[in-house]
């Protein structure tokens, strides 16, 4: 059975809901089609397994393609990554703009971090700056969406920012439940490569220390199986936040859409009595 026909409802995206609702409703849709949606993005968790970058942000464009389909369908089609190829290599390209918007703000933390060191100002000090500069630039979340779930260009797509400051406190809501699913996630997922990489650490002490070590013939193996479950648990969750974070745009776009019909509204109201 194919997905249109699993999606009995349609799913309108763009509509205003609750930052519980957006998170409710994306892990059901995503959870609903988990199997095919694997299934269509295998070939760039695969390529994450052997070039993490590169394979991120194709992952990162598959979904985005994948979820462009549903903001403008309702449902999420069958398809697979050849019959998208086209949407996927547009959306991978997009998300390099993201990327580079978020390689900037580490940069600028780390300027401030040699900036403190330099003025000898104290840790807390620079923990507190990062702190509320990371406060400021979380409204450029709307600015990825935008890059994301649009065709606009990027200086439309900057124009979010002003949109991320007027629903603030959605976004900042959002992004610390999400983030706090995703360390969860990734902790559980990380366990087996953090015990493999506790077994090496101590088997290079006692080599250091004079002792023979005999590790087992397949450990490279079971190093690999570790390494390619945190991998996996990593994209899977992200895969699964990705259809919040659309939700999310969708209600925002929503609000944003609402906003300009009242304020038409009202001025179609007063053009009516002044004339």
């Amino acid at each position: 059975m194919n997905m249109e026909a699993q999606d009995m409802s349609l799913t309108v995206v763009r509509q205003e809901r609750s930052y519980l609702s957006c998170l409710s409703h994306g892990w059901r849709v995503a959870m609903n089609h988990i199997g095919q949606l694997l299934r269509y993005a295998w070939p760039s968790m695969l390529l994450t397994l052997v070039l993490p970058l590169p394979g991120i942000l194709f992952f990162a464009g598959q979904v985005d393609a994948m979820l462009c389909e549903w903001i403008e369908k309702g449902y999420l089609p069958a398809a697979t990554a050849g019959s998208m190829r086209r949407a996927i290599l547009y959306r991978t390209k997009r998300n390099t703009y993201s990327l580079l918007l978020a390689v900037a703000g580490v940069l600028l933390c780390g300027a401030l971090a040699f900036a403190f060191v330099r003025l000898g100002i104290g840790l807390w000090w620079y923990v507190g700056a990062v702190s509320l500069l990371v406060l400021l630039m979380l409204p450029l979340e709307v600015c990825f969406m935008e890059l994301s779930y649009t065709r606009k260009p990027l200086g439309k797509c900057l124009c979010g920012y002003v949109i991320g400051w007027r629903n603030y406190g959605t976004l900042f809501v959002f992004e610390l439940v999400g983030l706090i699913f995703l360390c969860f996630a990734q902790c559980l997922g990380a366990m087996p490569a953090i015990t493999i990489s506790t077994v090496i650490q101590q088997a290079m002490q006692a080599r250091s220390m004079g002792d023979a070590i005999d590790l087992p013939l397949l450990f490279p193996v079971v190093a690999f199986g570790a390494y390619a479950i945190m991998v996996f648990v990593f994209l899977l969750a992200m895969l699964i936040y990705s259809f919040c974070h659309c939700l999310l745009w969708g209600c925002i776009m929503a609000r944003e859409d609402g906003k300009k019909q009242q304020e038409e509204a009202f001025q179609s109201s007063i053009g009516s009595i002044v004339s």
